[in-house]
């Protein structure tokens, strides 16, 4: 039961205010909320999350750019200097497409960033070797090495987009492709600087990976061993 604070008279529960005098209720006990009119706009701002990234790219774009430009304009005003601004464009544009792209849209087909990252890294490897050309080692050697580096890991991504793997097959698929790759690298080596030397460094390798592709067998296999790791390490 409530009172007015002006004459006195007893109050309705509900009234907001007095019926003889009215004098507006006031309620210590009623929420402030409920008397507050809303309002026509939100007071939360929401950004999307896309939004923010594309910003933050838009940012990091720019002052990749800037430094870039004002390199390139000294180094074509001091050309006696040589083009040391090579290296400078080719390295942002590196860290660009690796780092940077892939934050500019949604969603992008990871074929397509996988082949700009192939083309971004063959361009740096390129721009490194204009200037110091020596032996033709960028078509017999980098660029090999790049280009089958891409087909790898294409050949990951289409293998693991078929359907949902387990960890442990992931990590026997990486270790596996892994020991290829070093056997292939050390080819192109061997053949590049006519040596007879045997894989020495593939088969370390090799032997290691296959002691771990055992053990990650046997997580995958062992389903008592699988739920202790989920238990001792969340995994």
């Amino acid at each position: 039961m409530s009172y007015c604070v002006n004459c006195g008279v007893e109050l309705d529960e509900s009234a907001k205010k007095c019926a003889l005098c009215y004098a507006p209720v006031l309620n210590p006990f009623e929420k402030e909320s409920e008397n507050i009119a809303p309002t026509p706009y939100s007071d939360n701002v929401f950004i999307p999350s896309s939004a923010s990234r594309r910003y933050l790219a838009f940012i990091f774009s720019v002052i990749l750019l800037i430094p870039n430009i004002v390199c390139s304009i000294t180094n074509l005003i001091f050309p006696e200097s040589g083009l040391w601004a090579i290296y400078i464009n080719a390295t942002s544009l590196l860290v660009f497409i690796l780092f940077i792209f892939p934050f500019m849209f949604k969603k992008v087909n990871p074929y397509l960033l996988l082949a700009l990252d192939t083309i971004s890294v063959t361009l740096f490897i390129y721009a490194i070797y204009t200037m110091y050309e020596g032996k033709n080692w960028f078509l017999l050697l980098a660029m090999p090495m790049v280009i089958s580096l891409g087909i790898i890991i294409a050949c990951f991504l289409t293998w693991i987009r078929r359907k949902e793997r387990d960890w442990p097959y992931i990590v026997i698929a990486v270790l596996s492709a892994f020991s290829i790759y070093s056997f292939f690298t050390e080819a192109l080596f061997h053949f590049y600087y006519n040596t007879d030397r045997v894989f020495e460094y593939s088969i370390i390798i090799l032997v290691s990976s296959i002691s771990l592709i055992a053990f990650f067998l046997f997580i995958a296999k062992n389903k008592k061993f699988r739920q202790w790791l989920a238990k001792r390490f969340f995994v």
